[in-house]
């Protein structure tokens, strides 16, 4: 019968903690392990912040945070006009339709989802002027709000990736390694 000594994070040598840090990053990357993080709390929050814009039946669509393609989109239809006309400063009817509808399930940045929109405009003349201004001004609400929504993702992932969560982690886990570092399935 072979005896293997094995130990806890906070049993290890230095080097061997950065070994058991590195092998647990790497297994959080490659999806291996669940995740550090919740991000629920935040995309609620997102969720929240649009309701309170007056658009419902809100879909968050995310992919993060280190390829080419990465971001954030959201969908939905505007259903308070009112509030959301008000809080953008637009000058269209009330009557009017503003929905943000998907365009492409390949990724989900803010360019994967497009605004549409119908306007009640008596004075044919300006109509195009009219609508073509007010899409332009919700669609860069639209992006902005994205990109702000993302970077606030990415900030919150970057908080919860740190040495010091992963080392909590490890912890709390209750894992066990060889004096190496390497963690020991058990």
């Amino acid at each position: 019968m072979k005896t293997i000594e094995i130990f806890s994070f906070d049993e290890l040598s230095a080097e061997a903690q950065q070994v058991a840090l590195e092998q647990f990053k790497n297994d959080v990357d490659y999806g291996h392990v669940h995740p550090t993080y919740d991000h629920d709390p935040i995309i609620e929050g997102i969720k929240e912040e649009l309701e309170d814009f007056g658009i419902e039946s809100v879909d968050i669509q995310y992919s993060g945070f280190w390829s080419q393609g990465d971001g954030l989109s959201f969908t939905g239809k505007v259903q308070d006009n009112v509030r959301f006309i008000e809080l953008l400063g637009l000058e269209i009817d009330p009557y009017s339709s503003i929905k943000f509808d998907r365009t492409s399930t390949r990724y989900s940045h803010e360019n994967t989802v497009t605004t549409s929109l119908s306007i009640n405009h008596e004075d044919e003349p300006t109509f195009k002027e009219t609508w073509a201004k007010t899409h332009e001004k919700i669609e860069n609400w639209r992006k902005s709000k994205c990109k702000e929504f993302y970077d606030r993702l990415e900030k919150y992932y970057n908080e919860c990736n740190t040495e010091e969560v992963y080392k909590d982690e490890l912890i709390e886990r209750e894992y066990y390694f060889l004096k190496n570092g390497k963690k020991v399935n058990l």
